[in-house]
């Protein structure tokens, strides 16, 4: 039996709640209710707007550039050597930087 959680879905990779995941289902779920009333009142399968289609696309879009730019910027953090002023022990994810003696 495979565990659906809904709030997973809403979430990144880090278990951060993303607006934008939210936004998208939200205008989706709005208009495939507000286009199968309509549809159901009329007895025949109403057109979606164009304008209504152009936002939910740029919702998809802003969503895979955000995850592609948040990808590249952890590639860029992993590959980068510490400081030299701050050196790195070893914690969670080993990047924690050790505080400097005063």
């Amino acid at each position: 039996m495979v565990n659906l959680n809904f709030l997973q879905f809403l979430q990144d990779e880090k278990g951060i709640f993303s607006s934008t995941r939210l936004a998208f289902l939200l205008w989706t779920i709005g208009v495939l209710v507000a286009w199968l009333t309509g549809s159901f009142h009329e007895m025949k399968l109403l057109p979606i707007d164009n304008s209504v289609i152009r936002i939910i696309s740029a919702f998809m879009t802003g969503k895979v550039v955000q995850k592609y730019a948040e990808k590249s910027a952890d590639e860029s953090d992993e590959s980068a050597p510490p400081a030299k002023d701050q050196p790195v022990q070893s914690g969670s994810n080993g990047k924690i930087p050790a505080p400097v003696p005063a």
